[in-house]
């Protein structure tokens, strides 16, 4: 019985997700059985609660909820008007509330299902200015910072903390491929768009003079860690997502104390699975910039042959 429980991982994810199809790969080599609950194609995917009694069905197998031994939660939203099936944003959006809502009451329910990550606590650890307020505690220097929608109160910052970035609290996409990376910023830039500024709450942080930055993917207590030479090329100095194609990514061995003080971040946030962004100054001094609870890591895992997917497929099991 209890063999027969390690066979069944549920993955909240579409399965053309590369990173979902490697570690579902891992899965089956390993003798699991991944379920997909795919929120773009969720009809392949049959729940049913009925007394207190959850039961699953995903190619013409009926899973009780007592062989589930662990749920990945790897969705991402998708961007509305991006390709999603002619139901139109508004359909879609209600859909995915309810499944949502059915997703989160598996969460919470009194099961023993290991989940990546527990929901209640990545919803948690993705706010940054909670990710920040936690990584001081926990020892890490943090940059300056001031979140603020009032012009006078980032003037002052501004005046005071040349030079300065902007970046955003949430992230911002657009299809087919606006974002919004890291910029930049002084007074006289920002107060060119004061009313823009009024509409909502903008991160400030003082700029760090780089000598590289790290990548740590964390999964349970293995950590993967990874340099990237940013300053190498002009493009990738301030946000190397704006020349990934160009810039050159090496394994790094993570000092003790560094390690030391990330683990005890992850634990404090509650992930077992984090995507930990570093930047090592100048005089060889690491700060934290952020953590994502659902960061990619195949690329790297590809180029440095770190294997972040078995570790997680092991973890799962």
């Amino acid at each position: 019985m209890g063999q027969r429980r390690l066979k069944h991982i549920l993955i909240v994810g579409s399965p053309l997700d590369p990173h979902v199809l490697c570690v579902s790969t891992k899965l089956r080599e390993a003798g699991a059985f991944p379920l997909f609950l795919d929120l773009l194609d969720p009809g392949h995917f049959q729940v049913t609660l009925e007394a207190g009694r959850w039961i699953f069905f995903q190619d013409d197998r009926w899973i009780g909820s007592n062989n589930i031994v662990s749920v990945w939660n790897r969705w991402k939203s998708p961007i509305m008007g991006s390709g999603l099936p002619p139901l139109g944003d508004r359909a879609w959006r209600f859909i995915q509330r309810e499944w949502a809502s059915v997703i989160e009451a598996l969460a919470i329910s009194r099961l023993n299902i290991r989940w990546i990550n527990p929901i209640d606590v990545e919803r948690a650890a993705v706010n940054k200015v909670h990710q920040m307020a936690t990584a001081h505690e926990c020892g890490w220097k943090i940059p300056s910072s001031l979140v603020s929608n009032s012009p006078t109160s980032t003037k002052s910052f501004l005046s005071r903390r040349a030079p300065s970035i902007y970046k955003t609290l949430s992230g911002y996409y657009e299809a087919p491929d606006r974002t919004i990376f890291t910029n930049e910023v002084d007074w006289h830039r920002v107060s060119a768009e004061t009313r823009k500024l009024g509409v909502a709450p903008c991160l400030f942080q003082r700029k760090i003079q780089k000598r590289y930055e790290l990548r740590v993917t964390i999964v349970g207590s293995r950590i993967f860690s990874a340099a990237v030479d940013s300053q190498a090329c002009t493009s990738s100095m301030l946000d190397w997502r704006r020349s990934q194609a160009d810039v050159k990514w090496t394994r790094f061995p993570l000092p003790g104390t560094w390690a030391a003080k990330l683990l005890r971040l992850h634990r404090r946030l509650g992930l077992v699975f984090g995507a930990y962004d570093l930047i090592v100054d100048r005089r060889g001094v690491p700060w934290f910039l952020e953590v994502n609870p659902c960061g990619q890591w195949l690329w790297i895992e590809e180029l440095l042959g770190l294997d972040i997917s078995g570790a997680l497929a092991r973890t799962l099991m």
